[in-house]
């Protein structure tokens, strides 16, 4: 029965990966478990699965993950490596208790096939603009864009980019750490012993820094010890939860961080989507196996507040005005990769694009 298991889930798996996608979720049910993998944006059902199945399938995917197998009562996480395809994927499992059981939800983390930042974009030059901005200026660099946009894959083709070509100390914070890269100094945060990002920025400066990446900028004082770096002459790179450039902004502000603050220690905010190429051999029907990685069935697009523009920006903010559009943001990028061919119509809603609403918020 075991083998048993270990099969469906190796199978399961492996479909997953040769359809690119990005999430299998199991969701407990009164008389038997719903299976889906999100694909494309979208949930794909599966075959349901017995409870007892599932019971043994969460159990062996707990012991994977480092999980505690035996409680069933609490919100776990964990990560692992699994070997398919001639592809070493990483794994990260959370559990939920719910009604029915315990749910669990896989993300699945594929591994950076980008061999430049070229390979990021069916437009090069936006990813491009970014390793430029880093390699000629110190400071905050902040990523935006949805779960699953891209943004990790982003920030460390880029450092890797710049590390090829240069020697440079890098010192990564992150929860959990997903990209192993050799010649970087990567820091899990471990929260439950105090270490956690304002923690470990603090930890860092003293460590002789030329770049620092925080996973993500959760609180204030986080952000304020961020913008400290990045003014004593680090690149700092870093991502928050915001839905435009716009918003990336207000949330620094939000954060109780002055004007001149942002405007002396801000480089650059990067907004990041990723959309699904329409394959124009085939409109969209060819096999799943003519495309068995993530990596070459999804671009990149960028949306980028830098320069005269980040001042204009800043200074709007300043005088209360809220209505900030970018000529070249993710929406007319869109638009053109439609004309080009690249990209169906029917996904700039409904896949990870970011809602380009501004926030509303009193600015005293």
């Amino acid at each position: 029965m075991k083998d048993d298991i270990q099969i469906y889930f190796a199978e399961l798996l492996q479909q997953a990966m040769q359809m690119g996608g990005t999430d299998i979720h199991f969701i407990p049910l009164e008389t038997n478990t719903q299976v889906q993998i999100r694909y494309q944006g979208e949930l794909k059902n599966m075959p349901r699965l017995d409870k007892e199945i599932y019971i043994r399938i969460c159990t062996h995917i707990k012991f994977l993950a480092h999980l505690d197998v035996s409680n069933a009562r609490i919100a776990q996480s964990g990560m692992f490596i699994k070997f398919l395809l001639n592809e070493a994927i990483t794994i990260r499992a959370s559990t939920l208790p719910t009604i029915f059981g315990e749910s669990l939800a896989l993300r699945l983390i594929y591994r950076n096939n980008a061999r430049s930042v070229r390979d990021l974009s069916v437009f090069p030059e936006e990813p491009e603009k970014i390793l430029q901005m880093m390699n000629e200026n110190v400071g905050l660099y902040i990523f935006s864009g949805a779960t699953g946009s891209g943004k990790t894959t982003t920030m460390y083709t880029v450092l890797q980019e710049m590390m090829d070509k240069q020697n440079l100390n890098i010192i990564t914070l992150e929860d959990p750490v997903e990209m192993k890269c050799e010649g970087m100094i990567q820091v899990q945060m471990n929260f439950s012993a105090g270490l956690d990002y304002a923690e470990g920025l603090r930890a860092v400066l003293r460590h002789d820094p030329d770049v620092i990446l925080v996973g993500e900028i959760r609180d204030a004082k986080t952000a304020k010890l961020a913008v400290r770096a990045a003014l004593t002459g680090h690149r700092v790179i870093s991502t928050v939860h915001a839905k435009n450039s716009f918003g990336t902004l207000l949330r620094f502000l939000n954060y109780g961080l002055s004007f001149t603050d942002l405007e002396q220690s801000i480089q650059g905010v990067i907004t990041q989507a990723l959309y699904p190429l329409y394959c124009k051999l085939c409109k969209g029907k060819c096999s799943n196996s003519a495309h068995p990685f993530f990596a070459r069935t999804l671009t990149g697009l960028y949306e980028i507040l830098d320069g005269d523009l980040l001042k204009q920006a800043l200074m709007d903010l300043k005088h209360g005005i809220r209505d900030f559009n970018l000529e070249n943001n993710l929406e007319m990028q869109f638009k053109k990769g439609v004309s080009y061919g690249y990209f169906k119509e029917k996904y700039m809603n409904t896949y990870r694009c970011i809602d380009t609403t501004v926030f509303l918020i009193t600015i005293s």
